[in-house]
């Protein structure tokens, strides 16, 4: 069973979260400070089956109530085994349902329940078929001998199932009290076996509301949630041997070591105790090791007396230290480390709230790693304001988090899911910075043939075309800058170096004045500055035809909205970087991207333009 979306409303500062879909693997949760990234963690944390939705999480402002529904996604047999469980009849179309389009439940304050939609006939038709029962029974109580004892009223039935059953149960144990005190014979045998045969018809019947049984048995299979939001449990430096089970991350250590504490325990020649724990330390040091990548160190564990020490030892360095004498950023990773391959493997969904903030960048994408690489049966949603947790390659995990107001009124925190949707500069600042993580990584150095563009939107934009257009790499690097006004730097660059070079600039009012500078102030050819188009107000976006950039760029079905204005206006009240990211990575999955021949031939142009001037 696996989670699809989950919505949120009236929880601290969420009135209405909206529709937040999950990632296979990692959702993360993007966004500034007081968004409620947390909240929205804290609110799937609660959903668990162990945890209940306090008092606390109640809207400050007291309106509405606190719920969080969940969408899950389910196998046939899953499906099966929950309508099996629940006892009740003629329910298989459930399975199919279920099945195709998944289960819709939600938790209150008041507990699990299913959607209206499948609540309301099921309980209409198993309320039927429940009081047809408990009918059934009395017709044949009254057809048999136990009717002739005295004081044995009939119950009235009303239709509610729980009140019928209740009923029926009181009446059974009329029924009983009576048998009991009759002697034994012929005639008692007989009534016993009546009774035996109304207890058999009692029990197929439903104790209470079938949607309630279902909403149950349903949270009975949910996924297992893990929160973490801090990592305080540290590994201790001792611990007394027979005792160490009682201890949280001592019991992670033992987990991920194969290390038996009980056997420990039982060891009592020390020899014996030092060999063992030697054997199991090596073990956790070489998966520790496949994850932390900031320097070689290795988990020692001791055997001091009766004393199980925990000692962190460097690469050929012979002292040793204990965790809480490293970095703060150290000991979070080793208890998120310890934590996380010890329950990660038997859990469905792990919930972190800001991951890393005590690590530098290359330590936060190991964080990143160690849950990219949790088993497939897991799912990880974290919130984060990091560049660095999020990969330029996966924006489709990325869920933007907002809350904003509406002239004096705030609306509350709100989930938007498409990344490039984005148009507040905070939120997106992590986003964006990411990308250019992705650019800078993928860049060498300035070529002997380079086209300087204005940003990382038109390299995105040009090397997806390049694909598209099957042209080589080799003819010319594209280098962006940050801005058309940085362009001249890297002329700068380009010119105290000797090498060959072209500005490629958009065809807008700082395009223009950009152009103007390099022509007059560092003395540039005009035929190496470059307009993307010839038409003013023209940008990179703009050389798209439109029907091809609605579909393709912002990925958006039937007609273009009236007003939007020019590819290049509408990119930018949306997030152009993202845009121009998802592009590409669409076009590297398939570089056989179905192009109109207006655009094509725009583009095709352009890079004979850029070829022409370079050599």
């Amino acid at each position: 069973m696996r989670i699809k979306k989950f919505r949120v409303r009236n929880y601290k500062s969420i009135v209405d979260s909206g529709d937040c879909w999950l990632a296979s693997d990692v959702t993360t949760l993007a966004g500034k400070n007081e968004s409620g990234k947390s909240a929205l963690l804290e609110a799937l944390r609660d959903f668990d089956r162990n945890w209940e939705i306090s008092e606390a999480a109640a809207p400050l402002s007291g309106e509405g109530n606190t719920s969080i529904t969940l969408w899950l996604s389910v196998s046939r047999e899953e499906a099966g085994e929950i309508v099996d469980a629940t006892g009740l009849e003629d329910v298989d179309h459930l399975v199919e349902l279920w099945f195709s389009e998944g289960i819709e439940l939600t938790k209150t304050i008041d507990g699990y329940s299913i959607s209206p939609e499948v609540a309301g006939p099921l309980d209409l038709e198993q309320g039927r078929i429940g009081f047809q029962k408990a009918t059934s029974l009395l017709d044949v109580f009254q057809l048999g001998s136990l009717a002739e004892l005295p004081a044995v009223p009939l119950p009235l039935l009303g239709g509610d199932i729980r009140v019928d059953a209740k009923a029926i149960d009181a009446f059974l144990a009329v029924i009983a009290k009576q048998v009991s005190g009759i002697v034994p014979g012929d005639l008692k045998a007989n009534y016993l076996g009546e009774l035996a045969t109304l207890r058999e018809m009692r029990s197929g019947i439903p104790s209470g509301v079938a949607s309630d049984l279902v909403a149950d048995e349903i949270a009975g299979h949910i996924p297992t949630f893990v929160f973490f939001s801090d990592f305080e449990d540290l590994l201790p430096n001792e611990v007394e041997v027979n005792t160490a089970h009682e201890n949280g991350s001592v019991r992670d250590f033992a987990k991920i070591s194969g290390l038996d504490l009980a056997k420990l325990a039982q060891t009592g020649d020390r020899q014996r105790r030092v060999n063992y724990l030697s054997r199991h330390s090596a073990q956790i040091s070489d998966a520790f090791l496949q994850h932390w990548h900031q320097d070689r160190v290795f988990l020692d564990a001791m055997a001091d007396g009766d004393k199980l020490q925990f000692w962190v030892r460097e690469e050929n360095n012979t002292e040793h230290f204990r965790a809480d004498q490293r970095s703060r950023g150290f000991q979070w990773f080793l208890s998120f480390f310890l934590r996380l391959q010890a329950e990660g493997g038997d859990t469905n969904l792990v919930l972190i709230d800001e991951p890393g903030l005590y690590l530098h960048a290359k330590a936060q994408g190991d964080v990143l790693t160690v849950l990219e690489a949790l088993p497939e049966s897991s799912q990880v949603v974290i919130s984060t304001h990091s560049p660095y947790l999020i990969r330029a390659n996966r924006l489709d995990r990325v869920r933007l988090v907002v809350n904003d107001r509406a002239g004096n009124e705030r609306q509350g925190t709100k989930v938007e899911n498409k990344a490039h949707r984005g148009s507040d500069i905070d939120t997106m600042t992590p986003i964006v910075t990411a990308l250019g993580l992705d650019v800078s990584n993928s860049l060498s150095t300035i070529s002997k043939k380079s086209v300087f563009v204005e940003g990382i939107s038109d390299y995105y934009y040009l090397e997806a075309m390049r694909l598209i257009l099957g042209l080589s790499p080799k003819a010319f690097s594209i280098v962006p800058a940050v801005g058309a006004t940085k362009v001249p730097i890297l002329a700068s660059l380009a010119i105290g170096w000797g090498l060959q070079w072209l500005a490629l600039l958009d065809n807008d009012r700082e395009g223009r004045s950009v152009a103007r500078e390099l022509q007059e102030e560092l003395r540039v050819e005009p035929s190496h500055v470059v307009m993307a188009s010839d038409i003013q107000g023209y940008a990179t976006e703009d050389l798209f035809d439109p029907e091809d950039f609605r579909r393709l760029v912002l990925r958006e079905k039937g007609e273009a909205e009236i007003g939007e204005g020019k590819n290049s206006e509408v990119a930018k009240r949306r997030s152009k970087a993202v845009l121009a990211k998802q592009f590409l990575d669409g076009v590297r999955s398939d570089p056989k991207t179905k192009l109109s021949a207006k655009t094509r031939k725009t583009f095709g142009e352009l890079f004979e333009k850029l070829e022409k001037v370079l050599n």
